[in-house]
């Protein structure tokens, strides 16, 4: 068989799919009968497909899978369509698949992943075991996980601090600063503090309004955790003490500003009167009497911090915006101005030390042309950035501001002592 130069050939027809070619091996020819893949004008492919409409278009007929594929069985990809008409990004090997940007110079910014496992990075190449683990830098802002048999975690962080919602056995539980448990709802919807007589329920500053509740409190009364003073008699300071301590009927200020003489009326003592009393009975620490109470009034104040995040860099980006006029809708591309986080670009060796080569196309002579690859680290920088904090308030002349209180169970039974107790 005599060569031809195809240079001197002039198409004047088409090559149609039930059409058959010719392929000649050793000088032997074959004829080649089997489905043509098409080209359009539009250098468009198609493969099964008589009319492409991408560039690379691979179709069948029936309820056949369809996929275009890169690489082999040991270790590529597919994109394609299944039977059933679902969408498909596969990764022949188990490997991760990943969600990548490449500048000019060819330096990849990985920005997502899903891992071997079918956990989901987000802003990290590597999502630590955790389901769903979004990233800024080092600090993992939302995180999911999910344990067989035990429940899911939800971490929630920023670049100082995190916490975390768990659901354990059907449990719903909070923990704060890191993993320290701060409260749960157990299965019968019991709220219980992570641990006893360790938590509590508001505070001087932030307190609740009314509590509504079918029975009232109990307190422990145990025995074996209490220690009796003496004889457990009152002594006389103490007694002269509770019948100086005046009951009187009052209004709250609040209310009263709300409501004016509307304003409902209480009966009770004022914390201040009380404890001026024990001192005027010869009390030298009214305060030691835990029915007297005063608390620090906090207030949330804003002070600068330094934390650690990725270090961004300006750079401009185009953006296209649909602008309906006269009811014609028009694409207008304008530049916008951005950040991108910054990354370090550290050469990739394998356990031996050699370096893992990429390869990144072909040269004139069809060689291939390789680069190393690389590790992409985050660079992290220091920065000072507000936080808002409980502090102490302080008044106009810099003394602490306290807010006293007055806990009436226990004020009734002194005053119930002090009455029962033999007049001095």
């Amino acid at each position: 068989m005599a060569d031809t130069d195809f240079n001197a050939l002039t198409a004047t027809n088409t090559i149609a799919a039930t059409d058959s070619i010719v392929i000649v091996r050793a000088g032997v020819p074959y004829r080649y009968t089997g489905p043509l893949f098409v080209v359009d004008g539009s250098a468009n492919f198609g493969f099964g497909a008589a009319a492409p409409v991408s560039k690379i278009h691979a179709n069948v007929v029936g309820s056949v899978k369809s996929y275009v594929t890169a690489g082999n069985s040991a270790g590529g990809a597919m994109i394609g369509v299944a039977a059933d008409g679902t969408a498909e990004v596969n990764n022949y090997a188990g490997g991760a698949i990943t969600f990548n940007n490449y500048n000019a110079g060819g330096a990849k910014t990985e920005y997502g992943r899903f891992s071997g496992a079918g956990d989901l990075g987000i802003g990290t190449t590597n999502p630590g075991g955790w389901r769903i683990n979004a990233r800024q830098g080092s600090t993992s802002l939302l995180a999911l996980e999910n344990t067989a048999g035990v429940g899911t975690t939800i971490r929630l962080a920023d670049a100082s601090y995190a916490g975390h919602l768990v659901q354990n056995a059907g449990a719903m539980i909070i923990q704060v600063a890191g993993t320290t448990e701060a409260f749960r709802c157990d299965t019968s919807g019991s709220i219980i503090p992570g641990a006893d007589n360790a938590r509590n329920l508001g505070s001087a500053s932030r307190r609740f309004g009314t509590v509504y509740a079918a029975t009232s409190t109990i307190n422990t009364s145990d025995a074996a955790l209490k220690t009796v003073r003496g004889e457990g008699g009152l002594t006389p300071e103490e007694i002269a003490w509770a019948r100086a301590i005046r009951i009187l009927p009052y209004r709250f200020n609040d209310a009263i500003a709300a409501k004016g003489e509307a304003a409902r009326l209480h009966f009770g003592v004022l914390a201040q009167d009380v404890h001026a009393a024990g001192l005027a009975a010869g009390i030298k620490d009214p305060f030691a009497y835990a029915f007297l109470c005063r608390d620090p009034l906090m207030e949330e104040v804003e002070v600068m911090e330094q934390v650690h995040v990725q270090k961004t860099e300006p750079y401009e980006r185009a953006e296209t915006t649909i602008v309906v006029e006269d009811g014609i809708a028009r694409a207008r591309e304008r530049t916008v101005n951005d950040a991108r986080p910054v990354f370090e670009e550290i050469p990739l060796v394998d356990e031996q030390g050699v370096a893992v080569m990429l390869r990144t196309g072909e040269d004139a002579e069809g060689a291939p042309i390789m680069r190393q690859a690389v590790h992409l680290e985050p660079v992290m920088v220091t920065i000072e950035q507000p936080v808002t904090k409980a502090m102490p308030a302080f008044d106009d002349q810099g003394r602490p501001v306290e807010r006293w209180g007055i806990r009436y169970e226990e004020l009734a039974m002194f005053l119930l002592a002090a009455s029962a107790a033999p007049h001095p």
